[in-house]
């Protein structure tokens, strides 16, 4: 399945995108430069996927790098090789730009949040990858948000059974929350667990929050009482999702062939573990 064709629904279809409309301003300040139009191309073409109901392609850095800033000066100096004051201001204009360029770009998760809701970033060949190891097992996704990962394991094996339950605790984020990609079950995880614990094979548990040790009581229940189904968590080890306790609880297996498909592309380095 090719990484523009992995549907999750209708998308939000939004007419305006803040984001978008500075990404293109940009683009015109910087489209002879091709680091800097690639890296504003990219995040135009990853914010508009997931608008269209489309998971986005695979990002790489987003800062503006040194090489980015060489490049800029390189082609100042092409452009004006003889004219020095002209030079000057075209190279204080695209310098303050490359600083709110650099922010833009090296935030570009935010935009993913405010607008979608989409706090994992989910490619299609993160999805298949995992939808590979899970092998069809019939799986439970907690605290599954807007249903995201759901949706992308249902779209590749609508066979397969995928429960997807949340408490829709992210309501009260701030941030306008949007309707459920997919069918979501309002139960918290703990109950989700109780209810459907003896039914599925796999548990899976991403983006929990790093304000509550709900994953370390999720931890503990299924080592209690379904030590035999594989609980995979998507998070940032000690980082920005989970709890302290339940890094310094959980015995962690990082699934590195899965994490290739998806290098981290800001500060967050979100991996998915295998946890007991």
């Amino acid at each position: 399945m090719s990484e523009s064709h992995l549907s999750f629904g209708t998308g939000r279809q939004l007419a305006y995108i803040d984001y978008l409309d500075a990404l293109a301003d940009f683009f015109i300040l910087f489209k002879d430069i091709p680091g800097l139009k690639d890296k504003l191309q990219l995040a135009q073409t990853a914010v508009k996927a997931i608008n269209q109901g489309e998971f986005p392609p695979p990002l790489h850095d987003m800062a503006v790098t040194e090489t980015d800033i060489a490049a800029t000066q390189a082609y100042v100096l092409a452009r004006y090789p003889q004219q020095p004051e002209q030079g000057n201001a075209l190279w204080e204009q695209l310098r303050e730009a490359l600083e709110q360029v650099d922010y833009c770009l090296q935030n570009i998760r935010d935009e993913f949040i405010e607008d979608f809701n989409l706090y994992a970033y989910l490619t299609p060949t993160f999805l298949e990858a995992l939808s590979e190891a899970l092998a069809g097992k019939a799986t439970l996704e907690i605290m599954a948000g807007q249903g995201y990962l759901s949706a992308g394991l249902r779209a590749l094996r609508p066979d397969q059974t995928i429960i997807a339950t949340d408490n829709q605790d992210w309501q009260y984020q701030p941030v306008d929350a949007v309707t459920p990609v997919t069918l979501v079950e309002n139960l918290d995880a703990l109950a989700a667990i109780d209810k459907y614990g003896n039914q599925v094979e796999a548990i899976l548990m991403s983006w929990a929050p790093d304000t509550s040790d709900i994953d370390w009581q999720v931890l503990q229940k299924i080592r209690q009482e379904h030590p035999e189904i594989t609980f995979l968590v998507i998070g940032e080890f000690k980082g920005a999702t989970d709890s302290e306790i339940f890094w310094q609880s959980a015995i962690l297996n990082e699934l590195d062939a899965i994490n290739a498909t998806r290098p981290p592309f800001d500060l967050i380095d979100e991996k998915i573990y295998r946890v007991s």
